[in-house]
């Protein structure tokens, strides 16, 4: 039998999910916003949006992983970015935090510590909230740029 699957039950996703939408609305001053509001690049939509279920599923480190994904693409292919804000994406302390975790989740380095399959259930909680920080700095720093 498969061991490490997450269960989550529906009451649960649905509160994930409600917090992504507040999260969305407010960084977009909307209600009910949608993801094309954000004038991402389609490859960029396609990916935040299975962060977005990812994240919902509980899926911490594939949450992280992915939002930083979102961040690359449209740093490189969007070409209707506000210049303003592009600097700070890339250079800001808390993007900077996000590059650097999503490298330490996906490279093997003797030097820093990977993580282990029992990193993923010893520190769920961590891993948690720094998955909610992954996808709020994505999103409201995405938003700034594209208006």
């Amino acid at each position: 039998m498969i061991t490490g699957l997450k269960f989550i039950s529906s009451q649960t996703h649905s509160k994930r999910s409600q917090w992504v939408q507040k999260l969305l609305d407010d960084s977009l001053d909307k209600n009910s916003a949608d993801l094309h509001d954000m004038n991402l690049t389609p490859h960029a939509t396609a990916l935040l949006v299975e962060a977005m279920n990812s994240f919902c599923t509980g899926n911490w480190i594939a949450t992280i992983i992915l939002v930083q994904a979102v961040l690359d693409i449209e740093l490189a292919t969007n070409e209707s970015l506000n210049g303003v804000y592009v600097n700070e994406l890339r250079t800001g302390k808390d993007l900077v935090w996000l590059r650097n975790r999503r490298n330490r989740l996906l490279h093997a380095d003797i030097s820093t510590h990977s993580i282990t399959e029992a990193d993923i259930f010893d520190d769920d909680r961590s891993l948690e909230i720094e998955a909610h920080k992954s996808l709020k700095l994505v999103i409201t720093g995405l938003t700034r740029l594209s208006f």
